[in-house]
């Protein structure tokens, strides 16, 4: 909520994972849509269920839990790993920005 204020589509990368929320005007409003390689594969409710899309492996839906039981440490490793911002995917160049996985002005704009 807090980047949908300074961001008008706000996202989280995270290794072949993108989260997205739904637009506010829309029948998901309050959910986070998920893809996985590009492609749906499911939405996140507003309470953190997970209802996963037509083809999405049990693998993927693993990687989806993972991510949402704690996306801070996802956002670390997923910045550690690549040097890539998990918000807007530009390379890190500084320490404490890869280290927490996210730029300081992402860092900014999504409150944390």
């Amino acid at each position: 909520a807090n980047a949908s204020e300074h961001l008008k589509r706000p996202r989280l990368v995270i290794g072949d994972l993108r989260f997205s929320r739904a637009p506010d005007s829309g029948k998901n409003a309050g959910y986070l849509y998920v893809k996985h390689n590009d492609e749906y594969a499911g939405k996140i409710s507003p309470e953190g269920v997970f209802q996963k899309a037509y083809g999405c492996d049990d693998e993927t839906v693993e990687a989806i839990k993972a991510v949402s039981a704690d996306p801070m440490a996802a956002a670390h490793a997923h910045g550690h790993d690549t040097g890539n911002c998990s918000a807007c995917g530009r390379l890190l160049t500084n320490e404490l920005s890869v280290e927490l996985g996210i730029g300081p002005i992402c860092r900014g704009r999504w409150g944390l």
